[in-house]
């Protein structure tokens, strides 16, 4: 019976929603919870220091900085044994976000959910099967000549130069592999380009995001991979709904021109996301209607 049919999928649906909020709040409750264990501890180690003399803190730090100066030289040769006797071109490595008081900040979605667990694969099948939106060039180690053989340099002077960079490096990897090892301390600073909210660091984000949507289509029209293809159309619909949620956010009166220009761009409609579940709903929207993306957003910000 088609209605039966259809009751039963929609049901299916209710269900899989229920369960997609269910586990939304116990991983909002969960990140709470660290959030809270990570304060608690701090208070802790800032009581301790206090009651520390002068000289018995600098004695600690000294203690302190050798033995990470240690440990930095054995992981070092560790990750330089591992690319040598596999022969790796590429070494994906975790990483850890903290502040200027050096405490660890919570990662997006995007981030936590990488998935590093080795497995020596080609750079296209990472780039099609593992690298989400965070094209971040620091979390590699690279096979110096992979860079200089094929000539793949930076484009000087561009704000998002690593986005377009690190997928050509990829496309030229012969064997990848990964590795949960945290090797960096992500360090954002408030007043860094990163987090700032100031109207000039807007303005250059937004330019940043608007110069790189074309690059990529460049770079697109190259693939033949279906996978990597896919990569590149949701990088590119990743690079719009920033775009346009952060002209929505600081620069609402520039959104009529913004969405004309990526019109002329072809851009729409935009692939999905698959990295962040929040965008699913977001991009349907911009698929619609782009202006009404950005007005709702607007709206949704000025009420708060």
């Amino acid at each position: 019976d088609p209605i039966e049919m259809a009751e039963s999928r929609m049901e299916i649906q209710r269900q899989v929603e229920e369960q997609q909020a269910i586990n939304k709040q116990w991983q909002d409750v969960n990140q709470l919870i660290q959030r809270q264990m990570r304060e608690e501890q701090q208070r802790i180690e800032e009581e301790r220091k206090a009651a520390l003399t002068e000289e018995q803190r600098a004695a600690e730090e000294a203690e302190k900085a050798r033995i990470e100066e240690q440990l930095r030289q054995i992981d070092e040769e560790r990750r330089r044994k591992k690319m040598e006797e596999e022969n790796l071109d590429l070494l994906r490595f975790n990483y850890r976000i903290v502040d200027e008081q050096y405490c660890e900040m919570e990662k997006s979605e995007m981030e936590n959910r990488f998935d590093y667990s080795s497995r020596l694969m080609t750079g296209m099948d990472f780039l099609a099967k593992r690298l989400d939106g965070s094209c971040y060039v620091w979390t590699y180690v690279y096979r110096a000549s992979l860079i200089k053989d094929n000539g793949i340099w930076c484009i000087q002077g561009d704000y998002i130069d690593d986005t377009p960079w690190l997928p050509q490096i990829c496309m030229k990897a012969e064997r990848v592999d990964l590795t949960d090892q945290n090797v960096y301390f992500y360090y954002q600073r408030s007043e860094g380009l990163v987090r700032a909210k100031s109207p000039e660091a807007m303005k250059k984000k937004i330019e940043g995001e608007y110069a790189l949507i074309p690059t990529l289509q460049r770079q697109l029209k190259d693939i033949t991979h279906e996978g990597v293809r896919q990569w590149y159309e949701s990088i590119i619909a990743f690079c719009v709904l920033s775009l346009l949620s952060m002209v929505a956010l600081s620069r609402y009166e520039d959104s009529k021109a913004i969405v004309k220009k990526l019109k002329s761009m072809s851009v729409f409609p935009l692939h999905q996301i698959p990295w962040i579940s929040s965008a699913s709903k977001k991009v349907s929207i911009i698929n619609f209607s782009p202006r009404l993306f950005c007005w709702l957003l607007h709206i949704k910000a000025n009420k708060r």
